[in-house]
């Protein structure tokens, strides 16, 4: 048994990473729990990690609980889950989709925001989806015409992405996803599964994508204004797909950045259940410690090795979340 539960998990990551970083800094979690055994598990254990508890809410339902069926390898075979607890929690809250079904919740949010304003700055300004969370949050933002709607359009025509975005995007397909190991086979997923189309047509609605693909890597997907560009280390940027970097710049002086970011090797893997956890965790952080961290490219590059090696300490633990996080740099 762990203490396990996505936004626990992040938390604990963050936790970890923060503790060794900067003492001034904090994650907290936010979260009901029950007067039952398991709440007062789960209080005392998180207490005993060093993390903060003032924002574990006490009500009278049940503590969230889940069991789950793992394969041999440490894969999601199946589960049961009573969640019910969340709808306890009363007055507006912020959550970080986690799973395909919960993904697209933030949507009717994000097509409500677009009709009180007229900027382009995006509603939600960031997002960590895997490649199947990306393609439902697509989806139902089109299934509400979101991406009919006159805000969307007034962002993409800014953006003016055309052929030379194309023919960029093709040639970064052709590279392999790892340099060292061919047998990942090559970048053509992102157009083939439409994972950097779909990314990029979200953009009005959020900012700055993080996209876990699992073996394939990352995809970063952002969008920063004139004037973020203006005093960001990408200004006068272009794309150089050798560096697996694309860079487009609008005729309003937007640019939008699509960069790949390899998969680290993995000698074992022990459990899965927590290493997106990790790696969302991890990135906040960072981000924590360096807001402009999406402003300056090398601080990207390092920020994400660090994400991707807490998510492989947490694939190689027994735990959801590696205790070995503590030592992420």
């Amino acid at each position: 048994m762990s203490l396990g539960g996505v936004a626990r998990n992040v938390a604990e990551a963050s936790h970890r990473v923060i503790s060794c970083h900067a003492s001034q800094l904090s994650s907290l979690l936010v979260a009901p729990i029950g007067d039952d055994a398991f709440g007062r598990l789960l209080y005392e254990e998180t207490a005993q990690l060093g993390m903060r508890v003032d924002g574990l809410v006490k009500t009278q339902k049940r503590t969230a609980v889940c069991n789950m069926v793992l394969d041999s390898h440490g894969g999601l075979v199946g589960g049961v889950a009573d969640m019910d607890i969340t709808a306890a929690m009363e007055g507006p809250n912020v959550a970080e989709p986690t799973s395909v079904i919960k993904s697209t919740r933030i949507i009717p949010a994000v097509a409500a925001s677009l009709n009180v304003t007229t900027t382009k700055l995006a509603p939600i300004s960031f997002c960590s989806p895997n490649s199947l969370e990306l393609a439902q949050l697509f989806h139902s933002a089109e299934a509400l015409d979101l991406t009919s709607h006159p805000a969307w359009w007034r962002v993409m025509d800014s953006l003016s992405l055309g052929s030379a975005f194309r023919s960029d995007l093709e040639q970064l397909a052709r590279r392999k996803v790892c340099d060292a190991d061919s047998s990942k086979g090559t970048l053509s997923f992102l157009i083939e599964e439409g994972v950097a189309q779909m990314a990029v047509k979200l953009l009005p609605f959020f900012q700055h994508l993080t996209v876990k693909c699992g073996e394939q890597g990352v995809v970063v997907v952002m969008r920063l204004s004139g004037t973020e560009a203006a005093r960001s280390l990408w200004a006068g940027g272009r794309s150089d797909t050798s560096q697996r970097s694309i860079i487009a710049h609008g005729h309003s002086n937007d640019v939008v950045i699509l960069q790949h970011f390899p998969p680290h090797p993995v000698d074992e893997v022990i459990n899965v259940t927590g290493a997106g956890d990790s790696f969302v965790g991890a990135l906040l952080a960072n981000l924590l410690q360096y807001p402009d961290t999406f402003l300056n490219p090398e601080r990207l590059r390092n920020t994400m090795f660090s994400a991707q090696n807490a998510a492989i300490l947490s694939l190689q633990s027994p735990y959801a979340v590696s205790p070995l996080l503590s030592g992420v740099q």
